[in-house]
């Protein structure tokens, strides 16, 4: 398991960015990323984990969105779904 999040990789993305000319490196130990991973995805040859998986979701974005807005609603309401009530919704 990495021990950087998605969040701290992309502000390194963005800072490479932003200021081609600071090294890779500097901006990798500054953020705590691999200096590799952050390289590779500066030149676009490795994507995000979602991005490089999605094709390998059982459902859309959008079909993901409306379930989940449906558990809040009914866990709002007070009732809470169980898994066999969430399976019947997917």
């Amino acid at each position: 398991m990495p021990k950087y999040t998605e969040k701290q990789l992309q502000e390194a993305i963005k800072h490479a960015r932003r200021e081609p000319d600071v090294p890779t490196r500097r901006i990798a130990e500054l953020y705590e990323v691999p200096r590799n991973t952050l390289r590779r995805r500066v030149l676009g040859q490795n994507q995000d984990r979602a991005t490089a998986h999605r094709n390998e979701q059982l459902f859309s974005i959008g079909e993901e969105r409306a379930i989940a807005e449906c558990a809040g609603t009914m866990a709002d309401a007070g009732f809470p779904l169980t898994p066999d009530m969430l399976r019947q919704i997917a």
